[in-house]
Protein backbone atom coordinates (compact mmCIF):
# COMPACT_ATOMS: atom_id res chain seq x y z
CA UNK A 1 0.00 0.00 0.00
CA UNK A 2 2.82 2.40 0.70
CA UNK A 3 3.88 2.25 -2.97
CA UNK A 4 0.41 3.48 -3.93
CA UNK A 5 0.70 6.37 -1.50
CA UNK A 6 4.11 7.32 -2.92
CA UNK A 7 2.72 7.28 -6.46
CA UNK A 8 -0.29 9.41 -5.51
CA UNK A 9 1.86 11.94 -3.65
CA UNK A 10 4.35 12.19 -6.51
CA UNK A 11 1.54 12.59 -9.06
CA UNK A 12 -0.20 15.25 -6.97
CA UNK A 13 2.89 17.40 -6.51
CA UNK A 14 4.72 16.79 -9.78
CA UNK A 15 1.91 16.46 -12.33
CA UNK A 16 -0.98 18.38 -10.79
CA UNK A 17 1.31 20.96 -9.15
CA UNK A 18 -0.57 20.79 -5.85
CA UNK A 19 0.66 22.67 -2.79
CA UNK A 20 -1.02 20.45 -0.22
CA UNK A 21 -2.32 16.90 0.10
CA UNK A 22 -4.55 15.72 2.93
CA UNK A 23 -5.28 12.18 3.98
CA UNK A 24 -7.72 10.86 6.56
CA UNK A 25 -8.47 7.54 8.15
CA UNK A 26 -10.69 6.18 10.89
CA UNK A 27 -8.97 6.11 14.30
CA UNK A 28 -9.64 2.37 14.64
CA UNK A 29 -8.05 1.55 11.25
CA UNK A 30 -4.59 0.57 12.50
CA UNK A 31 -3.20 -0.45 9.11
CA UNK A 32 -4.20 2.82 7.48
CA UNK A 33 -2.78 4.82 10.39
CA UNK A 34 0.52 2.97 9.98
CA UNK A 35 0.73 4.04 6.32
CA UNK A 36 -0.10 7.63 7.29
CA UNK A 37 2.63 7.79 9.91
CA UNK A 38 5.15 6.03 7.69
CA UNK A 39 4.64 8.44 4.76
CA UNK A 40 3.45 11.61 6.48
CA UNK A 41 5.58 14.72 6.24
CA UNK A 42 3.84 16.31 9.20
CA UNK A 43 2.36 14.79 12.36
CA UNK A 44 -1.30 13.81 12.27
CA UNK A 45 -3.93 14.36 14.88
CA UNK A 46 -7.23 12.64 15.47
CA UNK A 47 -10.36 14.72 15.03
Amino acid sequence: MTEVVQTIVRYGFDTLDLDLLSAYCYPHNVRSKRVHFKKAALPMKEL
